[in-house]
C-alpha cells in the first residue's frame, strides 16, 4: 500500500510539472542556412579563381579553395610568395598552367622569392616550373604532385629546403637543388624525366628513401657535389642509376639499382646481389 501511495504521488507531481520542451510548430517563411562556408570557419586566406595571378606580399596561411588556372595572356606566374613566412595549403586542388605552356612561356605554379615558406597537399600541372624556390632558404614543400612539361623543372629546391613525399612525372629535370646546400629530400618519386634528380655545386645534401623511375639519370652528381648522402634510394629502368661526376666525396648507403643500363658511376660499395651485400652496400640487379 505505501509503495503504491509513492508511485500515485510521483506521476502526480510530474503530470504537474511545467513542460520545457520547444515549439514543434516551425516558424514562418523559408529556413535559413545555420552552416558556415569553409572560408567562414576556416583560418587562413582563401585563393579562388578570380585572384590568380596572385602576389602574396602580406605574411599569414592561405590555402586553395577550388582549382584555378592560369589565364591565357597575362602573368606566366599563378602564385608568387614575395615576403616570408607564408604558408599555402592546396588543400587537394590543382593549379593548371596549360593555357601559358601552349604559348611557351616559362609557366610556374607557386614561385617564392623569400624564406621560410611552405607549400603542401596538390597538384601543379602543364608548368615549367611546378614550384621554385630558387634563391631562398628554409623552405617545406610537401605532398606536391607535379607534372611538367617536356622542358620543365618539377621542383627547384632551395638551401636547408625539405622536400617530402612529392611526386614529379615527366619534363627535363624532376627535383634540383643548384648551388643549394644542406636540404633534404625524402619519400619522393620522379618518373620519366630526362635527370630525375639533379645536383651541381651542391653541399651536405640528404636523399632518403626516394625513387627514380625511367629517366636518362636517376640520379646525377655534377661538379663540385661534395658530402651528399643517398640512403635506401632506388633507380628503376633508368639509362644511368647513380652517376657521380664529381670528384667529390660523397656517400652512397643500402641503394638499389634495378634493371637500369648502367647501374652505378663512381659510386662505391657496389654489390651484384642482395645475398651478397653487405649491410651498408649498394645493390644492383
Amino acid at each position: 500500500m505505501i509503495r503504491n501511495t509513492r508511485r500515485c504521488a510521483m506521476l502526480a507531481l510530474l503530470a504537474a510539472a511545467p513542460s520545457f520542451a520547444g515549439d514543434l510548430n516551425p516558424p514562418a517563411g523559408p529556413v535559413a542556412p545555420t552552416m558556415k562556408t569553409l572560408d567562414e570557419v576556416r583560418p587562413g586566406t582563401p585563393i579562388h579563381q578570380a585572384d590568380i595571378p596572385l602576389n602574396i606580399t602580406a605574411p599569414g596561411s592561405y590555402y586553395l579553395a577550388e582549382n584555378i588556372s592560369l589565364p591565357p595572356m597575362g602573368s606566366d606566374i599563378a602564385i608568387f610568395v614575395a615576403v616570408s613566412n607564408v604558408a599555402i595549403d592546396l588543400n587537394g586542388f590543382t593549379i593548371d598552367c596549360q593555357d601559358v605552356a601552349n604559348d611557351a612561356f616559362f609557366a610556374s605554379g607557386v614561385v617564392f622569392s623569400q624564406d621560410d615558406g611552405l607549400v603542401r597537399n596538390g597538384s601543379v600541372i602543364n608548368a615549367n616550373r611546378g614550384v621554385n624556390a630558387e634563391s631562398t632558404r628554409r623552405v617545406f614543400i610537401e605532398s606536391v604532385r607535379v607534372l611538367t612539361n617536356s622542358d620543365g623543372i618539377g621542383i627547384k629546391a632551395s638551401s636547408d629546403a625539405t622536400v617530402i613525399g612529392c611526386t614529379v612525372r615527366d619534363g627535363s629535370v624532376g627535383i634540383d637543388a643548384l648551388d643549394a646546400n644542406n636540404f633534404t629530400f625524402r619519400d619522393c618519386q620522379v618518373t620519366g624525366a630526362t635527370s630525375c634528380y639533379d645536383f651541381r655545386f651542391n653541399n651536405n645534401g640528404l636523399l632518403d628513401n626516394c625513387i627514380a623511375f625511367g629517366g636518362s639519370f636517376g640520379y646525377r652528381l655534377g661538379t663540385s657535389v661534395q658530402d651528399m648522402v643517398f640512403v635506401g634510394c632506388v633507380a628503376n629502368s633508368c639509362s644511368t642509376g647513380f652517376n657521380d661526376a664529381s670528384g667529390m666525396t660523397n656517400f652512397f648507403y643500402r641503394n638499389i639499382a634495378v634493371h637500369c643500363t648502367a647501374a652505378y658511376l663512381n659510386v662505391p660499395n657496389v654489390s651484384a646481389t642482395p645475398a651478397t651485400a653487405g649491410p651498408w652496400d649498394n645493390i644492383s640487379q
